[in-house]
């Protein structure tokens, strides 16, 4: 690689991420051919030229055999690379577990450093959060890739500049699979028991949900989101299942704000919430998460709050009066009585939109501006409003991005394997990545029979059971199933083959 084109790569860097550090000395960058997902992690940049890269067989994750630990032995940023080439205009899940320890921030920086991600598409540069915990943090970033399909992927140690080590275990790199099938997650929080904010003073606030609110909210919420968003979307969005648990913990911390419409439940700051999100989202994949709560006007102005993400899944809160079996006090929302819940599903929608086309997108709310003559409609114009808005049928033509509608349902494993090279010390020889033994073929499609499908697969290389052994997952339901050859004794690492299981017409 030229010097020349690191040189502009690396100003490229820095203007994306606006730095407002002078440009630092670095190292000249270790040289590296065109590589695919199988070839090695080689070192990449040490700003201040202090940095170590090196494996380390203790610290590790997982079914990874080590870690890839990146050392700043002073103030200093450094990186390793992996350059991919992958399918043209694909969505990529890329992660890591990351954990950190001596760490330091360098006097006088402000915000935050530690070990990271970064994705390079073009002169695109992209980077997730900071994990300087000494603790594994599973870190992730969805990107897609461009006409191209290439991509260099980052381990990225400070920025600004920081002293300790970084550890970076189970890296995975997964292809995304869309749908505009969606798993909706429902969280009925029962009891609230919290400091809230009215009118900016500081009251407590005590409400629950009774066994009848329970039961109705059981019975009817996901019923009616099966109907009515494929109905008001016509079809475009669709609802595979509706998942609904109560969270019996008590809710004792609120966030507050002087802002008197606050008084929401934050999952990344409320270990309640996140320990019952975490729980289920770890055995399924949900497009869609609605908290549910027993709060009412006075304590709160909102009648929901959307627009929001937790760990890149959507997520919106909406209150439901104690004691109230019915979704709307409204006459004219008879025959659509969850519009509350569906406005602010499309508070995400809006803000995906947003994401791709900018101005292009109308806000939301434009109901009672531009689009005033839906909000005057007292009996269907919510409805009407809604539905132009999903399917682009706006007075001006306008609409959302109808691609944010599909959103991830499956993530297939493209590589998990940690091989390193040049630049990286290694004491010693290192366990081998399976794919390095063993090629293995397509498993045949199969019928759902309403039991787990077991589908047949070659594998060519190693003894089974010995080098490898052969699991199944998401193979009791009719859809995408993988079957998972994962290495054992002097191998680690996975291969993930995709089988479709379809249903008997």
């Amino acid at each position: 690689m030229k010097k020349s084109a690191v040189f502009m790569r690396i100003v490229a860097m820095f203007m994306v991420l606006a730095m407002v550090l002078a440009a630092p000395q670095f190292t000249t960058p270790v040289s590296a051919k065109e590589v695919d997902v199988s070839d090695a992690w080689v070192a990449y940049e040490s700003y201040k030229g202090c940095a170590t890269y090196s494996v380390d067989k203790k610290q590790k994750y997982g079914n990874s055999a080590y870690s890839i630990k990146i050392t700043n032995t002073g103030y200093n940023y450094a990186t390793v690379k992996k350059e991919v080439s992958l399918k043209p205009n694909t969505q990529y899940r890329y992660s890591a577990m990351i954990k950190y320890t001596g760490y330091e921030l360098e006097p006088g920086s402000t915000g935050d450093a530690g070990g990271s991600l970064g994705v390079l598409i073009g002169t695109s540069w992209n980077v997730t959060e900071f994990n300087n915990k000494n603790k594994w943090v599973r870190i992730s970033y969805n990107f897609t890739t461009d006409d191209t399909g290439k991509a260099t992927l980052y381990l990225r140690n400070g920025y600004p500049y920081c002293k300790g080590t970084a550890y970076y275990s189970d890296i995975r790199l997964e292809e995304v699979k869309t749908s505009n099938k969606w798993n909706i997650l429902i969280l009925l929080v029962k009891n609230i028991n919290a400091d809230v904010n009215v009118d900016g003073k500081t009251t407590h606030y005590k409400g629950s949900f009774s066994k009848g609110d329970i039961n109705f909210l059981k019975k009817n919420l996901g019923k009616e989101l099966k109907k009515q968003l494929p109905k008001v979307s016509d079809k475009l969005i669709g609802v595979n299942s509706v998942d609904t648990y109560v969270v019996n913990t008590p809710i004792k911390e609120l966030k507050l704000t002087d802002d008197v419409t606050s008084n929401s439940i934050d999952p990344y700051n409320n270990a309640t919430i996140q320990k019952a999100i975490d729980k289920y989202t770890a055995k399924k994949i949900y497009q869609q998460i609605i908290l549910v709560e027993p709060m009412e006007y006075g304590i709160t102005q909102w009648g929901g709050l959307g627009g929001n993400k937790y760990k890149g899944i959507n997520y919106c809160q909406y209150i439901h009066y104690p004691g109230s079996n019915k979704f709307s006090y409204q006459e004219s929302y008879a025959k659509y009585p969850i519009s509350g819940y569906i406005h602010e599903i499309l508070h995400g929608v809006e803000r995906d939109s947003k994401a791709i086309d900018g101005d292009a997108i109308p806000d939301l709310h434009e109901n009672i501006g531009i689009y005033k003559d839906y909000y005057s409609d007292e009996t269907d114009g919510w409805y009407s409003y809604h539905h132009d808005y999903i399917t682009g049928n706006l007075p001006d033509g306008r609409g959302i991005n109808k691609s944010v509608l599909k959103r991830p349902s499956a993530y297939i494993l493209v590589s998990d394997d940690m091989t390193v090279g040049e630049g990286i010390s290694v004491s010693g020889s290192l366990p081998k990545h399976i794919s390095k033994l063993v090629t293995v073929g397509k498993p045949s499609n199969a019928k759902y029979t309403g039991k787990a499908v077991k589908a047949k697969v070659k594998v060519k290389g190693g003894k089974k059971g010995r080098d490898y052994k052969i699991t199944y997952s998401d193979n009791k339901a009719a859809g995408t199933a993988k079957v998972i050859i994962k290495g054992t004794g002097n191998y680690y690492g996975s291969i993930e083959k995709t089988f479709e299981i379809k249903k008997k017409k």
